[in-house]
């Protein structure tokens, strides 16, 4: 007889690639529908958001309030007219006198510490009559070939008040003993414009929200918008007109006390 013949098959290695290809199948459908719920929400939030701005509503708002100014600036030409045996360093240190004795007049007023500006000192030869054409100083009391000298002076400071209410005796006083004093101008500053401006733009902002609230029934929302042209303002407080500029702020510098004032435009989002 003979021996049986014993087969043996070997296992044949399953193939893992169908296993592979599902979860990478199911990894996509994750990734394609999450990416479609994040795009949804973003694109309802983005619609929530245009339609928000969509619905807005610009306001002009307004502030004001009345300000003191802080520092004056006083320039004058100071006139000295020699005699004809005069030199041009006497009149000149008469001059000179005239101008010291303005400045301790103004401490004697309690204006301390004024800031003076000298000019240099100019000094002619009075002329008179057809050939030697006009001269003012002639005919304010020279005579010809005599020397007059003047001064520019330049005087600051931040005693408003007392400066301005010291000027017209000074120059009466001065122009008794003997000089001319020519006011050439006269102007008074704010000097804080700039925290004066943030403060009255924070108002006028304030100020348009109030505005809107009041209109219909909606929420005012988000501040969306402040458009240029919010300059400040200074005028005479009695002006009823307002002095902005589009090239900056602008200001009155003829009075002491000053009306500030800033319109801006502003745009509020609004909610139903």
């Amino acid at each position: 007889m003979e021996p049986s013949t014993l087969s043996s098959s070997t296992p044949q290695p399953t193939s893992t690639r169908p296993l592979f290809l599902g979860i990478a199948l199911i990894l996509v459908a994750l990734i394609i529908s999450g990416g479609i719920v994040g795009s949804a929400l973003i694109k309802d939030r983005g619609a929530a958001r245009d339609s928000e701005i969509s619905r807005s509503m610009m306001i002009t708002g307004h502030a004001e309030r009345e300000v003191t100014s802080d520092q004056m600036k006083w320039s004058i030409t100071v006139t000295r007219n020699g005699s004809a045996s005069s030199s041009s360093e006497e009149v000149s240190q008469l001059v000179t006198k005239d101008v010291d004795g303005i400045i301790a007049a103004l401490a004697q007023a309690g204006v301390q510490n004024p800031t003076v500006s000298r000019h240099p000192m100019e000094t002619h030869t009075n002329s008179s009559g057809y050939y030697g054409g006009y001269d003012e100083s002639y005919y304010n009391g020279g005579t010809s070939g005599s020397i007059t000298a003047s001064q520019i002076v330049v005087i600051e400071s931040n005693d408003v008040e007392k400066m301005n209410s010291a000027t017209n005796n000074i120059i009466d006083k001065v122009t008794r003993d003997g000089a001319y004093i020519s006011s050439n101008n006269t102007e008074f500053f704010y000097t804080k414009k700039d925290e004066l401006r943030r403060e009255l733009l924070e108002k006028a902002i304030s100020d348009a929200k109030s505005q809107a609230q009041t209109l219909g029934e909606s929420k005012v929302g988000s501040l969306l918008q402040v458009s240029g042209n919010s300059y400040l303002s200074l005028t005479p407080v009695n002006s009823s007109y307002y002095n902005g500029s589009y090239y900056g702020s602008s200001e009155d510098t003829s009075s002491i006390k000053k009306k500030a004032a800033i319109d801006v435009s502003v745009s509020y989002a609004i909610k139903k």
